[in-house]
C-alpha cells in the first residue's frame, strides 16, 4: 500500500510503499482524490475544495476461468433484478486463447454504491449468489467445465456522475514537473466504458510524449 508520495530533492518522485522507499523519474497518479490529498505531499499539486465529496461506486466481481465460452460477446449489460450482477463480460472474445492457455475467460461485475449490503456478505456468501445468477442466464451451462472460480472487490471504482457533476469535480494542478494525475474524476460530459477510459489515457499519453521532448 502506497503511504506516501514527495518530490525528491535531486528530482524526481519518491514513493513509499509497505514501508519501503522507490525512486521514480516521474509519476503518473491515477487513484481517486481523497487518496491524492492523502498520500501526497501538498507541494506536487494544488486542489480546490469540492462542494461535495465525489462519490465513487465499487465493484464485486466474480472471475470464472472455464473449458468452453460461456458468451461469445465481450460485453453484455444487464438491469434485471433477479441477475445479481450487472454485467457479462466475454474477455476472450477480446483476447486470443493462447493468452490464457486455451481457457475462457469471464467477468461478472456488479457495481455498487459505498453503503449496499452486498459489501456486508462473505466471499463465498457472493461466489454462490453470484454462481445461481450464471446458472440462471445460461440455464445450459454445465458447472463442471468451470477450471476455478474467483472473486474480486474494489471499493472505489467509477465516480457517480450525478446531476450537475461538472460543479462539483476539484480542479486538480499539479505543481511539479515529474508528477501528474490523471482519474476517471476527471472525466466530463463522457461515458466512464473502457473505450471512453482507453482514449482519454492515450491523449494523455500523447500530450506527455510531446512535453517530454520539449523537455
Amino acid at each position: 500500500m502506497v503511504q506516501s508520495v514527495k518530490p525528491n530533492p535531486q528530482g524526481g518522485i519518491t514513493v513509499t510503499c509497505d514501508n519501503k522507499e522507490e525512486h521514480f523519474d516521474k509519476v503518473i497518479f491515477t487513484s481517486p482524490l481523497n487518496v491524492l490529498t492523502k498520500v501526497a505531499d501538498s507541494s506536487l499539486f494544488e486542489s480546490s475544495k469540492p462542494k461535495t465529496p465525489v462519490e465513487y461506486l465499487g465493484v464485486i466481481c466474480l472471475v470464472l476461468i472455464t473449458k468452453s465460452s460461456l458468451t461469445p460477446y465481450y460485453v453484455l449489460n444487464i438491469a434485471d433484478k433477479e441477475i445479481p450482477f450487472t454485467g457479462v463480460i466475454g474477455m476472450s472474445s477480446l483476447v486470443d486463447l493462447d493468452q490464457t492457455g486455451d481457457e475462457h475467460l469471464t467477468y461478472f461485475p456488479k457495481y455498487v454504491s459505498a453503503n449496499d449490503s452486498y459489501w456486508k456478505k462473505s466471499d463465498e456468501e457472493l461466489k454462490s449468489l453470484f454462481l445461481e445468477g450464471v446458472s440462471k442466464l445460461y440455464p445450459d451451462f454445465d458447472t463442471n467445465d468451470i477450471v476455478s472460480a474467483h472473486l474480486h472487490k474494489a471499493f472505489k471504482v467509477q465516480p457517480l456522475q450525478v446531476l450537475n457533476y461538472s460543479e462539483i469535480i476539484p480542479d486538480v494542478q499539479t505543481k511539479h514537473k515529474d508528477f501528474y494525475v490523471l482519474n476517471t474524476s476527471q472525466f466530463v460530459n463522457d461515458t466512464l466504458n473502457n473505450n471512453s477510459v482507453v482514449n482519454h489515457v492515450e491523449k494523455f499519453v500523447n500530450e506527455f510524449k510531446t512535453e517530454s521532448n520539449l523537455q
